[in-house]
């Protein structure tokens, strides 16, 4: 396997992160207290300090992380199917994790963050987390040159089961017609190119 270090490390210090705040968690599960606030910051002061750049072992930069892939996925020489589809399953648990990692912090804000002012900084890297991890996975989504495994699949058997969309109805939609409209248009830009033959 040829994938670059920076993936599966990329994943590792996201699933330590989770692990940090699920610790974090089941050591204040009972009793919230304004020390709380203070470990809290241990483990994810540096996102609320620089919210583009995250230094720490169990920080990544998710937008860096995906966009980094993305170069090595696209560069010649290309890496294998079988590189990419590992790296998309390694990158996908990364952002997984990020995500449940957020969404437990984000429920710890929820239940015991009325103690805590408006202009907080952990009010503020909660739903900055959340979009950045948006992005990341848009990102993904709209740019990996090989689907996984599962989609590919899935594809495959919407096509055998006749669900699949042709090319012209796909081009139409695209245009936003009719595919009998899409065939006429192409069928008169044929004939103009014939006459300019």
């Amino acid at each position: 396997m040829n994938i670059p270090l920076f993936i599966p490390l990329a994943k590792e210090r996201a699933a330590t992160f989770r692990r940090a705040v699920d610790l974090f968690i089941s050591h204040y599960k009972d009793r919230a207290s304004d020390g709380m606030w203070r470990d809290l910051f241990t483990i994810v002061g540096p996102f609320a300090r620089d919210g583009t750049c995250l230094t720490e072992p169990s920080q990544i930069d998710l937008s860096l992380v995906v966009d980094t892939a993305l170069i090595w996925a696209t560069t010649r020489p290309w890496p294998s199917d079988s590189d990419l589809r590992e790296a998309l399953s390694l990158i996908e648990e990364t952002l997984a994790e990020w995500a449940a990692a957020w969404m437990a912090l984000t429920n710890v804000l929820n239940t015991s963050g009325a103690s805590l002012g408006c202009g907080h900084w952990f009010r503020e890297v909660v739903p900055l987390a959340m979009v950045k991890h948006r992005q990341a996975t848009r990102s993904l989504s709209e740019s990996w040159p090989l689907a996984s495994e599962e989609v590919e699949t899935k594809a495959l058997a919407e096509m055998k089961a006749g669900n699949a969309v042709g090319l012209e109805e796909a081009f139409a939609r695209i245009a936003g017609t009719t595919k009998t409209e899409w065939t006429d248009r192409v069928e008169q830009h044929r004939k103009r190119r014939r006459t300019q033959e």
